[in-house]
């Protein structure tokens, strides 16, 4: 391990990172095959009264899902590249 807290910090990030994009793919995953399904009861007439609105519920639920995992994943990115722009130092110029 560094002895600097900002690489140590950024191998952390980085790390988080692969996890948030793993559960990004996980949950989107999950979301498109019940979006899918979904759709293709609804098309063959499987769904009718309130379990067209359980079963729409429970899809909307797994979009959000997804969507909070994609939005979690852009701030460990964007942690990212504020820490990596941390550690560039330009010498300071003469004046």
């Amino acid at each position: 391990m560094s002895t600097n807290r900002l690489e140590d910090y950024l191998e952390l990030l980085i790390i988080r990172q692969a996890a948030r994009r793993r559960d990004m793919v996980i949950s989107g995953g999950i979301f498109l095959v019940a979006f899918i399904s979904f759709i293709a009861v609804g098309l063959l007439g499987g769904l009718a009264g309130r379990s067209v609105y359980l079963v729409g519920a429970l899809v909307v639920v797994f979009g959000i899902v997804s969507l909070t995992a994609w939005v979690r994943l852009e701030v460990i990115s964007g942690s990212i590249q504020l820490i990596e722009n941390m550690g560039r130092t330009e010498a300071p110029t003469p004046l």
